[in-house]
């Protein structure tokens, strides 16, 4: 298995592993459309899921999985087809209340909100239009986002609201094939979980009284972040 399916499966366990192993059986893990196929052991229903990375772009990609990429660049300059995008920046560190300069680095411009939702709703309507072509004998498929760019990793949960807030968010999500999309983020410096789709079923499946509590709790949440 070559090192990229070798990640996309450490995804894959995040909610197929041990815990519910004698529910949900990994059958086929070298397919390509999707990613793996999965088999539920209670009703012998063949499933797919899809695993991708989610990147603000090519560029933001490189920098973050290629390795030597920043030395690289800083040694041969940026490449021209990315130098709208990336810039060099200056490392300063605070000692005995003074900035010392460490060092040069790459980076891209400053992100807002709105780049972080495009980026987003960009990765589900690439992965909506690619599911044409999976494998039709599958009942349903589902999406897993790995959030490589981490925008609210510093951020309160209540900053949550600017994507619930979008109503292009929503419409790719509501017409989204895919039965469940997991968003795989980092939230306040914690790994976090936002689920949609079909949540009264599959192996984080809540009850509706379950579900009634938590759109509460998010309305109050996000009633408090405007007040």
């Amino acid at each position: 298995m070559d090192e990229k399916k070798e990640k996309e499966k450490t995804i894959l366990k995040k909610i197929y592993n041990d815990k519910n192993k004698k529910q949900y059986a990994l059958i086929d893990d070298t397919s390509e459309r999707p990613d793996f196929i999965m088999k539920d052991l209670g009703n012998n229903e063949l499933f797919g899921v899809e695993i991708t990375n989610m990147y603000y772009d090519q560029f933001s990609a490189r920098l973050k999985e290629i390795p030597n990429c920043v030395e690289d660049m800083l040694k041969n300059g940026i490449p021209r087809k990315a130098q709208e995008i990336l810039n060099k920046h200056q490392l300063y560190i605070e000692l005995d209340n003074n900035w010392h300069y460490i060092g040069d680095t790459i980076g891209e411009s400053f992100k807002k909100y709105d780049d972080y939702i495009e980026t987003l709703i960009k990765t589900i309507k690439e992965k909506n239009y690619k599911s044409k072509y999976y494998n039709k004998e599958l009942k349903y498929f589902e999406l897993f986002i790995n959030d490589r760019e981490n925008f609210l990793a510093f951020k309160s949960i209540k900053h949550l609201v600017y994507l619930e807030k979008s109503e292009r968010l929503r419409k790719v999500i509501n017409d989204s094939p895919f039965r469940r999309i997991y968003f795989f983020t980092i939230i306040d410096k914690k790994d976090m979980l936002l689920l949609v789709g079909d949540t009264t079923s599959g192996p984080l499946k809540i009850s509706e009284s379950d579900i009634k509590t938590h759109i509460d709790y998010m309305n109050q949440l996000f009633d408090n972040s405007n007040s």
